[in-house]
This record gives structure tokens, sequence and C-alpha cells, in this order.
């Protein structure tokens, strides 16, 4: 299955066309385009679920997740129900639609710079590096900041030159390092 589109994310194609963050095409539903970093692969959601085109309109993931994320640093989360019994569980796609990181987590985020939080099955944070191994627990009293809105604070945020902004418990603004410092 193919749907022709120009992925907005794709600066080397030089024509200035995309197709805006949602739009129709087909079948399916084009998600995701119009981010700068998509990394060439623009998310969909089809009749199966949520999957993946590459900028030529071929499926590099068959539509088949309940829910997805975009890609990064050659990963992208996908979330599923079918393959749960106690509900959601994401697990990590690369860009050839192989799962290497299996639908284990609770909740799942992008990656940045090589790490990404995700939430274990029993309820902590952490970050994981691209093969899944945990690099850094979550403290639970950190909170990150949304880099378009300092006022907006989430779970947590991403890293960025090396350092990951928190909010602790009392509004104050601190950085901390892969190693926790």
């Amino acid at each position: 299955v193919t749907a022709p589109f120009v992925c907005a994310c794709s600066q080397e194609r030089g024509d200035g066309l995309g197709l805006p963050p949602r739009s129709d095409v087909g079948e399916q539903v084009v998600l995701g385009v119009g981010s700068p970093d998509c990394e060439g692969l623009a998310r969909v959601r089809g009749t199966g679920g949520y999957g993946f085109l590459d900028l030529q309109g071929e499926y590099v993931v068959e539509p088949q997740y309940d829910k997805a994320g975009d890609f990064h640093d050659g990963l992208a989360p996908v979330g599923d129900f079918k393959r749960s019994e106690v509900g959601m569980r994401w697990g990590y796609v690369d860009r050839h639609g192989k799962r290497v990181i299996d639908l284990q987590y609770a909740e799942a985020r992008e990656f940045s710079e090589g790490l990404a939080a995700v939430k274990t099955q029993d309820g902590d944070w952490q970050f994981i590096d691209t093969d899944g191994q945990p690099v850094l627990d979550v403290d639970p009293r950190w909170h990150g900041v949304d880099a378009d809105n300092p006022n907006l604070h989430h779970p947590l945020g991403n890293f960025h030159d090396g350092w990951l902004r928190i909010v602790d418990e009392r509004g104050g603004s601190n950085f901390v390092n892969r190693d926790g410092h």
C-alpha cells in the first residue's frame, strides 16, 4: 500500500511542499509530518492502527500499533493494547520496522541525545539508552520543563547538550546530567 505525499520534514526535496501536521491521505491520516526532525518518516494512522511511511509513500512500519510517537535518534515509541493483558504497553521500533525494545513500559517518550524517559510497570520513571538499558533513575521529586513553554511542567523533559532541566518540589530550576548529578 502506498500513499504519495511530500514530508514537510524533508528539507532535501527543496520544493517547499508538505502536508499540514494532520492530513487525510486515502484511507489513512498522516500525522507528525510538520516536525523538522522526524527523520524523513511520517507517522500515519491507517485502518490497522499507527505506522510509518517513508518519503516515497512506502510503509516502513505497517499500521499495527494503537499509539506511536515520532522518530528521534533512529527509534520511535509505539504502544499496543492488543498484545497486553493489563493495559497499554510501550516499546520502540527502528527505521526498518523492527521492534528493538520490547513492549514493556507503561509510558514511553521519544529519544533525545540517545536517551528516552520511560515509566516502568511499577510506576517509576527512568531514562534508557537506545539498547533499552537503564541509564538514569528519576527522582520522584523531579518535574520536566516544556522547551516551548517554560511555565508548563510535566513529568520529564528531554536532554539538551547533555543536560536535563528539572523543576524541584519547591519550583526551583535545576539541571541534571546523564549521571544524575
